[in-house]
């Protein structure tokens, strides 16, 4: 949107970047010359959180030019959910555009106008229209979800139903609508991503990954197995009618056979997967899964193909994880006909040791864990398995006092290159581990070299990463968190996840080298005094968080 003083006269533009979540407020430099010929209040633009807290504001005066305002507003984060309202104090001329439409005559009686920012779009707000969030959604294979669970802001009088069922057999991102109904009747259909994920299992197709027929899987509570197939596609698994054209054994780990089914080549997979399912399954057991030579069919294990038409079996047991892992498959038990095989077939072990892991390493990218990177200042001396590799500092600049929030500026590795401060992990314990638990805690506040402290100084980490969509990066705590003395937990990890080394990024880097994920605000009209301040922020990687809990 667009506001003009004297009509003609464009004198800011309020918009969104979407990629970086921040508000774009801009002006013509051309034009830097008073609002108005008057004097006094004039123009105020206010940014409001969905729960009506105050998160900046603008306040003109008909005497100040453009270029004196717009930082109030540029750069600032935003969340889906904020209202932004423009009021006009002013009787001289102005006017707000939308999309190059004059919406708001302030000439004409009208004094403000009030908008939403819903899914990264700047809307006007209507309190009678049906005004949703939704928010990114995912499962696994074979798991339903409900349309409410993808919508993260709504009126509790709304009902949500999906316009097309989800595809839960299909593993990827779909892009689901959302078809939202309020009490009196009236709708509107919204759009957000739904991600079906893998976790451990096998998944069995006649075509390609579009064409799964037949997904194998444990559950991680009950330890059965679980046969997952696709109730929309009743086809028969092959073309061909030739008998077991798929044959899948359960052994345990003494090479017992527990359990066979086979699948012939006109029968659809659902008439024969109650025979699998339900099967308890012990660490140690494993599964064979042998495809006939000639039907096409091919084996994914968590996405990745694994065996294709032609070969013959592939083999995996279920590791302390409950998790499929290869294993090779089992010599075939003598049938008598070889009165000398003792004496041909001889065992002899293999052995390996792994020592503790405590050297300490290299941080790595918070962009991509697999790239080290070599920062100025120096790493974490101190090995161990579990540990914090680095921690960026944080510099906010120097600047004048008058000023109500400042974003960090990014971390600078060897050979002066800059990237967004972020806190480095290894995780390289056994496979008992439990997971860790990361808390950031402002141990000493702001104060200068006199000891005179920083007033109404806070610290806010926001727009947390880790990777860029890797299965095993730890989870990252979502929105505005204030760093103070009680601390908060910015990332977490699980049994499943975290493992190896990670990187937690502290938002995204901006035009001007600085990051919007750390910022300092002080609130307007504070008095503090000229100097360097300095503060203290204590990391601490707590293991296995959740053990306290267990019985």
């Amino acid at each position: 949107m667009s506001i003009h003083c004297y009509y003609e006269q464009e004198r800011f533009i309020l918009g969104l970047n979407k990629q970086n979540q921040t508000l774009n407020f801009v002006t013509d430099t051309s034009m830097d010359t008073p609002l108005d010929s008057g004097a006094g209040d004039y123009l105020t633009i206010t940014v409001q959180d969905k729960e009506g807290k105050q998160k900046y504001q603008m306040q003109a005066n008909a005497e100040d030019s453009p270029s004196q305002l717009i930082n109030a507003l540029n750069g600032k984060a935003y969340e889906n959910g904020d209202h932004i309202t423009v009021q006009h104090k002013n009787s001289g001329k102005i006017g707000l555009y939308v999309k190059g439409t004059l919406q708001l005559d302030y000439g004409n009686s009208q004094n403000s106008e009030e908008f939403v920012i819903q899914n990264n779009q700047l809307l006007q707000y209507d309190p009678e229209a049906i005004n949703v969030t939704v928010k990114e959604g995912e499962t696994t294979v074979g798991e339903a979800v409900e349309p409410n669970e993808l919508i993260e802001s709504g009126q509790s009088n709304y009902t949500y139903t999906f316009v097309k069922e989800p595809n839960y057999y299909q593993y990827g991102e779909q892009t689901v609508q959302i078809k939202v109904t309020d009490d009196q009747g009236k709708t509107t259909v919204v759009e957000t991503t739904l991600v079906i994920k893998h976790e451990s299992e096998l998944t069995i197709s006649t075509k390609d990954t579009t064409d799964e027929r037949l997904t194998i899987k444990i559950d991680s509570t009950t330890h059965q197995l679980q046969g997952i197939t696709d109730p929309k596609n009743t086809a028969a698994f092959s073309a061909t009618s030739e008998p077991e054209v798929l044959v899948m054994a359960l052994y345990n780990q003494n090479n017992e056979l527990r359990q066979m089914i086979a699948l012939d080549g006109g029968v659809a997979p659902q008439d024969c997967m109650n025979e699998l399912s339900k099967q308890t399954v012990e660490i140690g057991d494993y599964l064979t899964i042998t495809s006939k030579e000639g039907v096409s069919q091919s084996l994914y294990r968590e996405g990745t193909n694994v065996q294709t038409t032609n070969e013959s079996t592939s083999t995996y047991q279920i590791n302390a994880q409950w998790q499929f892992e290869p294993r090779k498959t089992p010599t075939p038990p003598d049938e008598g006909g070889n009165e000398n095989s003792s004496a041909t077939k001889i065992d002899a072990d293999v052995l390996i040791e792994f020592s503790k892991d405590n050297t300490p390493v290299q941080p790595v990218d918070p962009n991509d864990p697999t790239i080290p990177v070599d920062p100025t200042d120096p790493i974490n001396p101190i090995g161990g398995e579990l540990m914090i590799t680095y921690t960026s500092k944080l510099d906010f600049g120097t600047h004048k006092k008058g000023g109500t929030s400042w974003f960090a500026y990014g971390d600078r590795m060897q050979g002066n290159v800059p990237i967004t401060p972020f806190v480095s992990i290894k995780d390289t314990r056994s496979t008992d581990r439990k997971g860790w638990s990361l808390t950031a805690q402002l141990e000493t506040s702001f104060v200068n070299e006199k000891g005179q402290p920083l007033n109404g100084a806070e610290l806010h980490f926001s727009h947390l990463y880790s990777g860029n969509g890797e299965l095993n990066a730890p989870e990252v705590t979502e929105g505005d968190l204030v760093v103070d003395k009680a601390g908060v937990e910015i990332a977490r990890a699980t049994e499943k996840n975290g493992y190896g080394q990670h990187s937690i990024g502290l938002g995204k880097l901006q035009a001007d080298n600085t990051t919007n994920g750390v910022e300092l605000t002080i609130p307007k009209g504070i008095a503090n005094d000229s100097g360097n301040y300095q503060a203290t922020i204590l990391y601490t990687l707590t293991a296995d968080p959740t053990a306290a809990f267990k019985e």
